[in-house]
């Protein structure tokens, strides 16, 4: 497995290279046939690969260095929870103003909440409004259903 989180980036450059060296010098059409077999034999997708050897050609090992990234933001679950639940009892407040309520009474700190990682974080939950009003929706539907279905 290529497994970027527990190497140094020199590492990764180097194990890289390893998988690139033997198709640097082929003519396209093996190369096309060896990233293929790579690719299957591994987790690296063959858009990865050509990614690599693009990166390559145009700045050496250099190119091959992994991106250092900001990180992957991630809200905590109970945060995305009270934002919900604070978003049911004050449907008439934007996600801006709900955030900066929350901030200012302290219930999460300045600053931590990106509006759209919050967004993305709602949409993962089920919890937007649009999700939350389209569930209501089919349990009402389905208790009209049930209720004129009995009688």
């Amino acid at each position: 497995m290529y497994d970027v989180e527990s190497r140094t980036l020199e590492e990764i450059t180097q194990e890289r290279i390893a998988i690139l060296g033997p198709f640097l010098d082929l003519d396209p059409r093996t190369r096309a046939r060896y990233i293929r077999g790579i690719s299957a034999a591994s987790n690296l997708s063959e858009e990865t690969l050509r990614r690599w050897l693009r990166a390559y050609k145009e700045a050496g090992l250099e190119g091959l260095r992994p991106r250092k990234h900001r990180g992957v933001h991630v809200i905590p679950k109970e945060i995305v929870m009270l934002v919900a639940r604070r978003r049911r009892e004050q449907p008439e407040l934007s996600l801006k103003k709900l955030v900066a309520s929350l901030e200012e009474e302290g219930e999460i700190p300045k600053g931590m909440v990106k509006l759209s990682t919050l967004q993305n974080a709602l949409e993962r939950y089920g919890l937007t409004l649009s999700q939350q009003r389209a569930r209501r929706e089919r349990q009402q539907e389905l208790g009209i259903i049930k209720r004129s279905g009995g009688d």
